[in-house]
């Protein structure tokens, strides 16, 4: 986006006061009042400039170790086949238990 020279100029003065307010520590009115600035202002700006630094970020979860020799199998009287890696949550295999007691 383009910006006009004025622009440009509010935009880096109201991002040093957002800069400066971030690190002060201080409420957006007080610090607004200390340095004669137009409250409605510096949110309008302020807005713009989380706009403007927040991106999507991804980050790599990490994946389990895959170790096929490490499951706990279950075979049901009716048949059913159950295989969970043995490093999955205690809650996991609790819930597929009580599944398991209602089809039973």
């Amino acid at each position: 986006m383009k910006y006009s020279r004025e622009n440009k100029e509010l935009r880096s003065f109201y991002r040093g006061h957002y800069e400066k307010w971030k690190a002060s520590g201080l409420a957006q009115c007080v610090y607004c009042k200390q340095h004669n600035l137009i409250r409605n202002r510096f949110l309008y700006w302020k807005a713009k400039f989380i706009k403007d630094d927040s991106s999507v970020q991804f980050v790599q979860a990490p994946t389990p170790q895959k170790d096929i020799e490490k499951f706990i199998k279950i075979t049901t009287p009716s048949g059913v086949k159950i295989q969970i890696p043995d490093n999955y949550f205690t809650t996991l295999m609790e819930r597929a238990l009580n599944a398991l007691k209602v089809r039973l």
